[in-house]
């Protein structure tokens, strides 16, 4: 690996550290970082009420099917998966590095009971769409956590 590989690598891991953002607009967010030169990184996500569901949309572009996994365990969502980095570029030399590639990892407690089985997910033009109905949407401010 060259010594600019070497330092475009050892930027973004620091770069892409875990802030002490805190909450903001109810939401705790945590990020990993995965082995010395495969760090997780952060898909952009919207979660929204519309109606009587809980929407979570993902911008996951570039990640296949088979390597996403979404499981639901004591009310947390989590959301995972790889971006494989394209090949057939041995000599890179970086100048501008904006697209996250490697494993991804998000999840969401949701403020509310709800058996996995009404989950529904639809995974189609880079985004991943997740609907939870809302019981008693009275209810529905409840604050989510974001890991």
């Amino acid at each position: 690996m060259s010594k600019k590989t070497e330092d475009s690598f050892r930027f973004l891991q620091e770069f892409n550290q875990p802030s002490d953002e805190g909450m903001q607009h109810g939401f705790a967010v945590n990020h990993q970082v995965v082995g010395s030169l495969h760090m997780s990184w952060k898909p952009p996500m919207d979660i929204f009420y519309s109606g009587e569901n809980l929407v979570i949309i993902m911008d996951i572009a570039g990640v296949e099917e088979s390597q996403l996994y979404l499981s639901f365990q004591d009310q947390r969502l989590e959301i995972r998966g790889i971006r494989p980095e394209p090949g057939g570029y041995p000599d890179r030399e970086f100048h501008q590095l904006e697209v996250n590639f490697g494993p991804f990892q998000r999840s969401v407690s949701i403020p509310f009971s709800i058996e996995s089985e009404q989950i529904r997910a639809r995974y189609a033009g880079g985004f991943l769409e997740i609907v939870i109905p809302v019981p008693g949407v009275e209810d529905r401010r409840g604050l989510l956590e974001l890991d």
